[in-house]
């Protein structure tokens, strides 16, 4: 999930890297018992829609300015934590959140078009890039759908049938399963190829002070949104196993996470409702969960990229489109 939310946003390594200390973060000062934060589809998305065009087509340089924005993002909500803003939760307009998530689900699920179908992407806005795909759809082939359209179809599955089956991982290891022994690379199926092995170093993000001011007002949107998303998945899990979140806690722990997250090179985090769902009905109680699934991202970087190398890009496009 994480290398899909990298792609996504054009910085794939960022999404694993945000899923190592950002978690233990929110494990150690997070009120919640089972919240999951880490990359996700909102926070993908705004990186991808706002900032990778200020950027330039320098994957470099959007990097930083992702990490730089994960780290603005903490400063506000640890500076709200402090003046005890978490009252604000109260006041969010559902019908806000829930337009904006709808109008998202199909930015991510267009931008994914072009990985599912195998066919050439473009344009610069949502309609145009549906109209570039529409454009191209006849070169589809027919493999690459076949993996993407699977992938879709496991993880809604496992969804609605199997919650405690990890719909996700399932997708995944049949995806490169699949690759492997069949050889579809060699017939025109996109694989991620080599991933660096190694955890991430701990760098402050510069940038000119221009950037900053860039910046910073698309930071405050996002620390809206990525709080708003916390506490409407933290107080609803909350209220599923009888306990209570404090607001003003949760804006601490998702600011440190961030925060976390920007220092080594890892992409703005908000809650992920869908591996807290995941987790619950595995049977997950308490924050331990988080903890664990940090070490095994990094027992990932350090010794399993290789496995990774026939993850096709199909397989990523539909987790994406599944979570849209």
């Amino acid at each position: 999930g994480g290398r899909a939310f990298g792609e996504m946003a054009g910085v794939p390594r960022a999404g694993l890297y945000a899923g190592i200390l950002p978690l233990i973060a929110y494990a150690v000062f997070g009120s919640s018992r089972q919240l999951i934060i880490g990359p996700d589809a909102s926070m993908a998305a705004l990186v991808a829609v706002s900032v990778a065009p200020l950027a330039g087509g320098d994957a470099g340089r959007l990097a930083i300015m992702a990490s730089l924005l994960a780290v603005f993002i903490g400063l506000i909500c640890i500076l709200g934590s402090l003046l005890r803003l978490g009252f604000m939760a109260d006041f969010l307009a559902k019908p806000v959140i829930v337009g904006f998530m709808h109008g998202l689900a199909l930015v991510i699920a267009v931008g994914q078009l072009p990985k599912v179908l195998g066919v050439q992407g473009g344009g610069e806005t949502t309609v145009a890039q549906f109209l570039a795909v529409c454009r191209h759809v006849a070169g589809t082939q027919v493999i690459t759908l076949g993996i993407g359209a699977s992938c879709v179809a496991i993880i809604l599955s496992c969804r609605r049938w199997c919650p405690r089956i990890p719909g996700q991982i399932v997708a995944l290891i049949g995806a490169i399963l699949a690759v492997s022994v069949l050889k579809l690379d060699q017939l025109g199926v996109a694989v991620v190829g080599n991933i660096p092995r190694g955890l991430p170093r701990f760098q402050i993000p510069i940038l000119s002070v221009q950037d900053f001011q860039s910046l910073l007002p698309l930071a405050f949107a996002a620390t809206l949104l990525a709080f708003s998303d916390t506490m409407v998945t933290s107080r609803g899990f909350a209220s599923r196993n009888h306990y209570r979140i404090d607001a003003n806690q949760e804006m601490l722990a998702l600011g440190l996470g961030n925060i976390a997250g920007g220092l080594t090179q890892g992409l703005p985090v908000s809650s992920s409702g869908s591996r807290t769902a995941a987790t619950e009905s595995a049977g997950s109680r308490t924050q331990v969960t988080s903890i664990v699934a940090a070490g095994m991202v990094a027992a990932v970087m350090l010794f399993l990229t290789g496995l990774l190398y026939s993850l096709p890009s199909a397989a990523l496009g539909g987790i994406l489109i599944a979570a849209a």
